[in-house]
This record gives C-alpha cells, sequence and structure tokens, in this order.
C-alpha cells in the first residue's frame, strides 16, 4: 500500500512541477511563433524587392542602348 502512496506522490509533484511550466512555454511559443511571421515577412518584403529590380532591369533592356566611352 506505501507503494502506491509513493507512486501518487511522485505523480502528483510531477503534474504539479509541469503545470507550473505552462505559462512559460506558451510565452515561448508566442514568441517563436511572432518570431517566424517576423521572419516570413521579410522574405516577402525582400522578395518584393528583388521583383521591382528585376522589373527595372526590364526597363532598361527596352532602353536605347548607349556605348561605352573608355578614357
Amino acid at each position: 500500500m506505501a507503494k502506491y502512496r509513493y507512486m501518487e506522490s511522485n505523480l502528483t509533484q510531477r503534474r504539479q512541477s509541469l503545470e507550473e511550466k505552462i505559462p512559460d512555454i506558451k510565452k515561448t511559443l508566442d514568441m517563436v511563433e511572432y518570431l517566424h511571421e517576423r521572419r516570413e515577412g521579410k522574405k516577402k518584403a525582400s522578395d518584393d524587392d528583388d521583383d521591382e529590380e528585376d522589373d527595372l532591369d526590364d526597363l532598361d533592356e527596352d532602353a536605347p542602348k548607349k556605348p561605352l566611352k573608355t578614357s
């Protein structure tokens, strides 16, 4: 009988310890999600910038080409 009381006590302590960790784990998860969204936003913004540069390159190709002058 003492064996089962010990097991129950151990289980109760472990459960309490894990329940105390829940708020910290939630905060950590929120931060990870925030950083992930921020990283994705930067990637999209840099991809958009690259597209704009490509558009500008296309416009330059349509313009009349001038010969390069060397000195």
